[in-house]
């Protein structure tokens, strides 16, 4: 057993088990100069962790903690100016993770230092993880937007004013319901569905975010150096709403058929899409985990885009107030009052959002 006194300020663990890399549990540790740091190897060998570059196997010799026996924990006390730390495992160098030191205390850091920490964080200094990030980048953006994103912009948290859509399949549980003998059908459209969806968000500039589902998440604004653009997304996040709306109309015409030649109860399909739209100012860039490394867009206004998604109904297109302050010279708006009783979870401020009904026609 090892005993908690004499464990530092900091504790991190070095887990069981072989892999081409693996991570500390966790990965990144922020502490401040002068903290204690300790490792607790669960694995069966030992272990000597450095400080350095892990890729090239150079020790920069901030710290070593020496031999950590199997079972036995290993103290080192961090003396290093603010920055970001990057060590491993000299008898194993696939094996690392990171030391942010910070200036105070992480709960007395302002909204703007806790970025700039999170921005070191994410920073890659090696070539190979960034790569590895452009390289998944492609599965996010339209390659012709990469090219106008800095490498160093793909891999920093930001803070940024974007505009966030979901769309959801309305009427989707009781599709697979009727023809669930035939779930190859029902896959067979959804790829056709994403295929479309990623295809029109990348053609109005978007980021796909994920699939959910038979839902889509996409934001807009992210390449744009400034927040004075927040017209120009909110309106290419509308354009891009109401052209899936019209494609999704086409193939489920397609696909409506092919269902009704596998069913009997032909007359009871009814799908449609329906979207959520907001703008608002949110934090969006690469999270590395031990598992898997996701683009990510986290915050308010990414809440209540769902949020809105969810109140639409058939193949209405909502948006929220802010997001109609960006848009309203553009395209016919209907105003929908919030019922009491029927608050948005969260937001229950608001008391109206607004129903896109199609392009201002000049």
């Amino acid at each position: 057993m090892i005993s908690h006194d004499k464990l530092g300020d900091k504790v991190i663990i070095i887990p069981r088990g072989e892999s081409l890399k693996k991570y500390f549990e966790p990965r990144f540790v922020t502490m401040l100069s002068g903290q204690t740091v300790s490792w607790i190897n669960r694995d069966t060998v030992s272990r000597a962790l450095t400080s350095g570059e892990p890729d090239r196997l150079i020790s920069d010799n901030i710290f070593n903690t020496g031999l950590i026996p199997a079972g036995k924990s290993g103290n080192v006390t961090i003396r290093s100016t603010i920055g970001n730390i990057p060590y491993f495992c000299s008898l194993h160098p696939s094996e690392r993770g990171t030391i942010v030191v910070i200036s105070k205390n992480e709960n007395l850091l302002s909204n703007s230092e806790r970025l700039r920490s999170l921005d070191s964080v994410f920073t890659f200094r090696d070539t190979s993880e960034r790569d590895a990030v452009r390289s998944a980048s492609e599965r996010h953006f339209n390659r012709n937007i990469l090219l106008k994103i800095a490498d160093r912009d793909l891999v920093k948290i930001h803070n940024k004013i974007l505009t966030f859509v979901f769309w959801d399949v309305s009427g989707f549980s009781a599709l697979c319901e009727k023809i669930k003998e035939h779930p190859v059908l029902v896959v067979e459209f959804l790829k056709e569905y994403y295929a479309k969806a990623t295809e029109i968000i990348h053609k109005y500039n978007g980021v796909l975010d994920k699939f959910i589902g038979d839902g889509v998440m996409a934001f807009f604004g992210f390449h744009n150096r400034r927040d004075n653009h927040a017209s120009k997304h909110a309106i290419d996040a509308v354009n891009a709403a109401i052209e899936l709306k019209k494609t999704f109309e086409k193939i489920k015409i397609v696909w409506l058929d092919i269902w009704r030649n596998k069913i009997d109860d032909d007359d009871n399909i009814s799908i449609g899409l329906k979207c959520g739209i907001n703008t608002g100012n949110a934090i969006v860039g690469y999270i590395p985990t031990k598992e898997r490394d996701e683009f990510r867009a986290i915050g308010t206004p990414v809440n209540l885009a769902s949020r809105l998604e969810k109140k639409a109904t058939g193949n209405q297109i909502i948006v929220s107030s802010y997001t109609k302050e960006k848009i309203q010279n553009q395209f016919s708006i209907k105003t929908i009052l919030i019922k009491s009783g029927e608050e948005i979870k969260a937001f229950e401020y608001i008391h109206e959002y607004y129903e896109v009904i199609g392009k201002v026609v000049v």
